[in-house]
């Protein structure tokens, strides 16, 4: 499951991190300091307590951790394909982080990076274009 370049420990630290975010959250809309609601189909929680911000923080920080964690594993070179052999892949960006499948699941540390690079920049300017269109209507 995990490569030899992963430290255990950072997965379970990543995971606890998340977990924890998420308890607080859960606690701050039992409390009522915190209020959930859907728009289309994207559940949006907003709250104005510190324990909701913490946990925001914290289920932010132990997500990314998450993802690096598995993005550091180390990968094999694939094998070298016969003649006439063709393959597949691809990448799917869900916000900055990239999901690779097929072939592409071989890349390497620095395409990864470029990836989520991309995927980052991808999501600021949505994230500015939908700004811009709020601030106008």
């Amino acid at each position: 499951m995990l490569g030899s370049g992963v430290r255990p420990w950072s997965l379970y630290a990543s995971v606890l991190a998340l977990l924890s975010g998420a308890a607080l959250i859960v606690d701050s809309l039992l409390r009522g300091t915190a209020q959930a609601s859907i728009i289309l189909i994207v559940p949006v929680l907003s709250g104005n307590s510190p324990e909701f911000l913490i946990g925001t923080l914290l289920g932010f920080l132990g997500l990314v951790g998450v993802f690096v964690t598995w993005g550091t594993t180390d990968l094999e070179a694939p094998p070298e394909p016969g003649p006439g052999a063709r393959g597949a892949g691809g990448v799917v960006l869900i916000g900055p982080v990239p999901i690779f499948f097929g072939e592409w699941k071989a890349m390497g540390r620095r395409g990864f990076w470029g990836w989520v690079v991309a995927g980052a920049i991808a999501t600021a300017l949505l994230a500015l274009l939908a700004a811009v269109l709020w601030l106008r209507g």
